[in-house]
Protein backbone atom coordinates (compact mmCIF):
# COMPACT_ATOMS: atom_id res chain seq x y z
CA UNK A 1 0.00 0.00 0.00
CA UNK A 2 1.13 3.50 -1.07
CA UNK A 3 1.98 5.96 1.43
CA UNK A 4 -0.10 9.00 0.90
CA UNK A 5 1.54 12.56 0.50
CA UNK A 6 0.99 14.81 3.51
CA UNK A 7 0.37 17.80 1.05
CA UNK A 8 -2.50 16.31 -0.52
CA UNK A 9 -6.18 17.49 1.22
CA UNK A 10 -8.59 14.50 3.01
CA UNK A 11 -10.62 12.66 1.20
CA UNK A 12 -14.10 13.06 2.21
CA UNK A 13 -15.74 9.51 3.15
CA UNK A 14 -18.51 8.05 0.48
CA UNK A 15 -21.74 8.22 1.31
CA UNK A 16 -23.40 7.54 -1.34
CA UNK A 17 -24.17 3.69 -0.53
CA UNK A 18 -25.57 5.03 3.54
CA UNK A 19 -28.71 6.88 4.28
CA UNK A 20 -28.79 10.65 4.19
CA UNK A 21 -27.87 12.54 7.45
CA UNK A 22 -30.64 14.79 7.64
CA UNK A 23 -34.54 13.28 7.49
CA UNK A 24 -36.51 14.53 4.92
CA UNK A 25 -40.50 15.92 5.74
CA UNK A 26 -43.14 13.89 4.32
CA UNK A 27 -45.69 16.43 3.77
CA UNK A 28 -48.12 13.38 3.31
CA UNK A 29 -47.40 11.13 6.39
CA UNK A 30 -48.86 13.73 9.00
CA UNK A 31 -52.45 15.67 9.46
CA UNK A 32 -52.85 19.14 7.84
CA UNK A 33 -51.96 22.07 9.31
CA UNK A 34 -55.28 23.72 8.62
CA UNK A 35 -58.65 21.31 9.06
CA UNK A 36 -62.12 22.38 7.41
CA UNK A 37 -64.42 24.63 9.34
CA UNK A 38 -66.64 21.52 10.31
CA UNK A 39 -64.45 19.12 11.51
CA UNK A 40 -65.14 19.82 14.92
CA UNK A 41 -68.53 19.55 14.04
CA UNK A 42 -69.03 23.47 14.51
CA UNK A 43 -70.69 26.12 12.58
CA UNK A 44 -69.72 26.28 9.22
CA UNK A 45 -67.94 29.25 9.04
CA UNK A 46 -67.85 29.96 5.10
CA UNK A 47 -71.56 30.16 5.25
CA UNK A 48 -73.69 33.54 5.25
CA UNK A 49 -73.69 35.24 8.53
CA UNK A 50 -77.65 36.25 8.23
CA UNK A 51 -78.63 32.72 7.38
CA UNK A 52 -79.34 29.97 10.26
CA UNK A 53 -76.88 27.43 8.25
CA UNK A 54 -74.36 29.72 9.51
CA UNK A 55 -74.71 28.54 12.70
CA UNK A 56 -75.90 25.36 12.59
CA UNK A 57 -73.69 22.15 14.29
CA UNK A 58 -73.01 18.76 12.45
CA UNK A 59 -75.62 16.79 12.44
CA UNK A 60 -78.09 19.69 12.99
CA UNK A 61 -81.00 21.16 10.52
CA UNK A 62 -83.19 24.24 10.46
CA UNK A 63 -87.09 23.30 11.20
CA UNK A 64 -89.46 26.63 10.94
CA UNK A 65 -87.94 30.22 10.50
CA UNK A 66 -89.41 32.80 11.08
CA UNK A 67 -88.13 36.74 9.86
CA UNK A 68 -87.91 39.39 12.07
CA UNK A 69 -87.04 42.76 10.32
CA UNK A 70 -83.43 42.43 9.35
CA UNK A 71 -82.56 39.18 11.43
CA UNK A 72 -84.72 35.77 12.14
CA UNK A 73 -86.05 33.28 14.68
CA UNK A 74 -85.10 29.45 13.95
CA UNK A 75 -86.16 26.64 15.78
CA UNK A 76 -83.36 23.72 14.50
CA UNK A 77 -83.62 19.87 15.73
CA UNK A 78 -81.74 21.20 18.78
CA UNK A 79 -82.23 25.02 19.78
CA UNK A 80 -84.08 27.96 19.03
CA UNK A 81 -81.80 30.25 17.04
CA UNK A 82 -82.16 34.55 17.49
CA UNK A 83 -80.28 37.09 15.40
CA UNK A 84 -80.93 40.24 16.04
CA UNK A 85 -78.97 42.42 14.74
CA UNK A 86 -79.21 46.86 14.66
CA UNK A 87 -79.39 46.36 18.42
CA UNK A 88 -78.18 47.41 21.81
CA UNK A 89 -77.56 43.44 23.10
CA UNK A 90 -76.56 40.77 21.53
CA UNK A 91 -76.31 39.80 18.18
CA UNK A 92 -76.84 36.20 18.12
CA UNK A 93 -78.26 33.90 20.72
CA UNK A 94 -79.27 30.12 21.12
CA UNK A 95 -81.03 28.25 24.05
CA UNK A 96 -81.44 24.40 23.89
CA UNK A 97 -84.74 23.58 22.97
CA UNK A 98 -85.75 21.46 25.79
CA UNK A 99 -85.30 24.58 28.12
CA UNK A 100 -87.49 26.83 25.67
CA UNK A 101 -90.92 27.06 27.97
CA UNK A 102 -92.75 30.03 25.68
CA UNK A 103 -91.51 32.29 22.52
CA UNK A 104 -93.50 35.86 22.35
CA UNK A 105 -93.46 39.15 20.87
CA UNK A 106 -94.91 42.44 23.19
CA UNK A 107 -93.60 45.66 23.95
CA UNK A 108 -92.19 47.38 27.25
CA UNK A 109 -90.88 50.17 27.53
CA UNK A 110 -87.92 51.67 30.50
CA UNK A 111 -89.17 49.78 33.86
CA UNK A 112 -87.53 52.35 36.01
CA UNK A 113 -90.42 54.88 35.24
CA UNK A 114 -93.04 52.78 36.53
CA UNK A 115 -90.94 52.21 39.67
CA UNK A 116 -91.54 55.93 40.29
CA UNK A 117 -94.85 56.54 38.96
CA UNK A 118 -97.69 54.79 41.17
CA UNK A 119 -95.95 56.77 44.33
CA UNK A 120 -95.95 59.95 42.43
CA UNK A 121 -99.65 59.71 41.46
CA UNK A 122 -100.54 58.37 44.91
CA UNK A 123 -98.98 61.04 46.53
CA UNK A 124 -100.70 63.66 44.21
CA UNK A 125 -104.11 62.40 45.22
CA UNK A 126 -103.26 62.33 49.06
CA UNK A 127 -102.42 66.11 48.64
CA UNK A 128 -104.87 67.30 46.52
CA UNK A 129 -107.77 64.84 48.75
CA UNK A 130 -106.23 67.46 51.89
CA UNK A 131 -106.58 70.62 49.76
CA UNK A 132 -110.07 69.59 49.06
CA UNK A 133 -111.00 68.96 52.18
CA UNK A 134 -109.52 71.45 53.60
CA UNK A 135 -111.72 74.32 51.41
CA UNK A 136 -114.37 72.26 52.37
CA UNK A 137 -114.19 72.23 55.92
CA UNK A 138 -113.41 75.76 55.79
CA UNK A 139 -111.83 76.09 58.44
CA UNK A 140 -109.90 79.40 57.88
CA UNK A 141 -113.40 81.00 57.87
CA UNK A 142 -114.08 80.00 61.47
CA UNK A 143 -111.01 81.11 62.95
CA UNK A 144 -111.80 85.09 61.30
CA UNK A 145 -113.08 86.72 64.85
CA UNK A 146 -113.88 90.36 64.79
CA UNK A 147 -112.46 91.90 67.61
CA UNK A 148 -115.35 94.46 67.93
CA UNK A 149 -113.26 97.21 69.38
CA UNK A 150 -113.37 95.04 72.73
CA UNK A 151 -109.48 95.04 74.33
CA UNK A 152 -110.37 91.64 75.45
CA UNK A 153 -111.15 90.04 72.35
CA UNK A 154 -107.90 91.62 70.36
CA UNK A 155 -105.42 89.24 71.82
CA UNK A 156 -107.71 85.89 71.27
CA UNK A 157 -108.31 87.40 67.47
CA UNK A 158 -104.28 87.98 66.77
CA UNK A 159 -103.58 84.23 68.58
CA UNK A 160 -106.51 82.86 65.68
CA UNK A 161 -105.23 85.07 62.63
CA UNK A 162 -102.08 83.33 62.82
CA UNK A 163 -103.75 79.71 63.22
CA UNK A 164 -105.82 81.14 59.89
CA UNK A 165 -102.82 82.07 57.92
CA UNK A 166 -100.51 78.87 58.81
CA UNK A 167 -103.70 76.63 57.65
CA UNK A 168 -104.04 78.96 54.82
CA UNK A 169 -100.69 78.37 53.39
CA UNK A 170 -100.78 74.61 54.90
CA UNK A 171 -103.89 74.75 51.91
CA UNK A 172 -101.72 76.31 49.59
CA UNK A 173 -98.90 74.05 49.95
CA UNK A 174 -101.10 71.21 49.92
CA UNK A 175 -102.36 72.45 46.36
CA UNK A 176 -99.07 73.34 45.08
CA UNK A 177 -97.61 70.05 46.26
CA UNK A 178 -100.39 67.86 44.66
CA UNK A 179 -100.25 69.82 41.15
CA UNK A 180 -96.40 69.35 41.24
CA UNK A 181 -96.86 65.77 41.78
CA UNK A 182 -99.32 65.08 38.99
CA UNK A 183 -97.33 67.13 36.76
CA UNK A 184 -94.25 64.51 37.61
CA UNK A 185 -96.51 61.19 37.25
CA UNK A 186 -97.88 62.43 33.90
CA UNK A 187 -94.30 63.02 32.70
CA UNK A 188 -93.46 59.88 33.73
CA UNK A 189 -96.13 58.31 31.69
CA UNK A 190 -95.37 60.36 28.97
CA UNK A 191 -91.57 59.07 29.03
CA UNK A 192 -92.56 55.50 29.68
CA UNK A 193 -94.79 55.34 27.03
CA UNK A 194 -92.03 57.25 24.64
CA UNK A 195 -89.48 54.23 25.55
CA UNK A 196 -91.62 51.16 24.62
CA UNK A 197 -89.95 49.19 21.96
CA UNK A 198 -91.51 46.01 20.48
CA UNK A 199 -89.10 42.72 21.70
CA UNK A 200 -88.92 39.32 22.05
CA UNK A 201 -89.94 37.63 25.05
CA UNK A 202 -88.41 33.79 25.26
CA UNK A 203 -89.08 32.08 28.66
CA UNK A 204 -86.12 29.84 29.26
CA UNK A 205 -86.03 27.38 32.33
CA UNK A 206 -83.14 27.94 34.47
CA UNK A 207 -82.97 31.67 33.55
CA UNK A 208 -86.39 33.54 33.88
CA UNK A 209 -87.81 35.64 31.35
CA UNK A 210 -85.42 36.38 28.72
CA UNK A 211 -86.09 40.25 26.64
CA UNK A 212 -84.58 40.76 23.37
CA UNK A 213 -85.14 43.95 21.20
CA UNK A 214 -85.89 43.41 17.78
CA UNK A 215 -84.33 44.51 14.93
CA UNK A 216 -84.66 47.27 13.00
CA UNK A 217 -87.80 46.66 10.42
CA UNK A 218 -89.79 44.61 12.74
CA UNK A 219 -92.81 45.24 14.37
CA UNK A 220 -94.98 43.01 17.09
CA UNK A 221 -98.22 43.17 14.58
CA UNK A 222 -95.97 41.49 11.73
CA UNK A 223 -94.44 38.65 13.72
CA UNK A 224 -96.32 35.50 13.44
CA UNK A 225 -94.76 33.02 16.18
CA UNK A 226 -97.33 29.99 15.04
CA UNK A 227 -95.02 27.72 13.06
CA UNK A 228 -92.23 28.71 15.76
CA UNK A 229 -94.67 26.98 18.42
CA UNK A 230 -95.74 24.36 16.36
CA UNK A 231 -92.26 23.37 15.57
CA UNK A 232 -90.84 24.19 19.41
CA UNK A 233 -94.24 21.35 20.56
CA UNK A 234 -92.96 18.70 18.00
CA UNK A 235 -90.40 16.25 18.67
Amino acid sequence: MADRDPSSPPTEPDTSDGVDSEPRADAASGPDAVGTPDAAGGPDTTADPSSPDRWLYAGESVVAREPLGTGWLAVTTHRLLVYTPDTDGPRFTGYDRPNVKDVRVDAGGNTRYLAVLPRAAVYAVVLLGGWFAFGRAGLTSLLAVDAGGSLSVVGMAGLFGTIRRALELLELALLGGGLLLAVVAIALCGLYLASRRSRLVVDVAGEGTVALSLPAGARAADVSLTRIHDALASE
